[in-house]
């Protein structure tokens, strides 16, 4: 298999280092289809870098070029990797306002919901913020319906964010699609302004 053959080359650390570099930099002014292709091989795409230990994924992500990638290295896992930061693939994709360039197999719920960097945010509460959750797959919207309504039950505040409680409870609104969406939304920015928990004592 390709994706084998690409990840078995052996080069030393310096340079899977420099080629590392130089598709990372290449990343980040959107010319990383001009790179030699020899040099898209497992350790240098995922080899971490930098002040904040990013990988080439990290880089592409941020200005819209995952698709100039070889599909092999775009997975679950290279896209919730972590920076320094705390930081994955999709939280600087959706903070650069680059998402739509995520694809589209890879804008689920559960992917998006899964980690926190160390702002407390999720990459779905950062689309969130930045209003831009129709960029996610309506179909999955509906997921999140019995935790928002669980949530609605007990928060009085959500009806200060312009939504009706008793819409919502009711349940008869599930299939207005923007409707959802606009609800999540407020629900995601009000929990990511609760007091986050204060780190446990070692």
């Amino acid at each position: 298999m390709e994706s084998l053959s690409r990840g078995s080359i052996s080069l030393p650390q310096e340079e899977i280092l420099r080629r590392a570099e130089r598709l990372q930099s290449a990343a980040a002014f959107g010319y990383i289809s001009q790179c030699p292709q020899d040099w898209f091989t497992a350790d240098v795409v995922f080899a971490r870098r930098g002040f904040f230990e990013e990988t080439v994924i990290h880089a592409a992500a941020r200005t819209g070029t995952l698709s100039e990638i070889p599909v092999e290295f775009v997975t679950e896992h290279s896209l919730t990797r972590e920076n320094t930061l705390g930081q994955t693939a999709l939280h600087l994709a959706a903070e650069a306002f680059r998402f739509g360039a995520v694809p589209s197999q890879f804008r689920r719920l559960e992917l998006l919901d899964a980690v926190r960097d160390a702002a407390g945010l999720t990459a779905l509460q950062v689309l969130s913020l930045q209003y831009r959750l129709h960029q996610i797959p309506v179909e999955s919207c509906a997921v999140f319906y019995p935790r928002i309504r669980s949530v609605f039950e007990a928060v009085p505040e959500m009806e200060e964010q312009g939504h009706s409680r008793r819409a919502l409870l009711k349940g008869d609104r599930t299939r207005d699609v923007k409707w959802l969406q606009e609800v999540i939304g407020a629900w995601i920015r009000l929990e990511a302004r609760r007091p986050k928990d204060p780190p446990r004592a070692a």
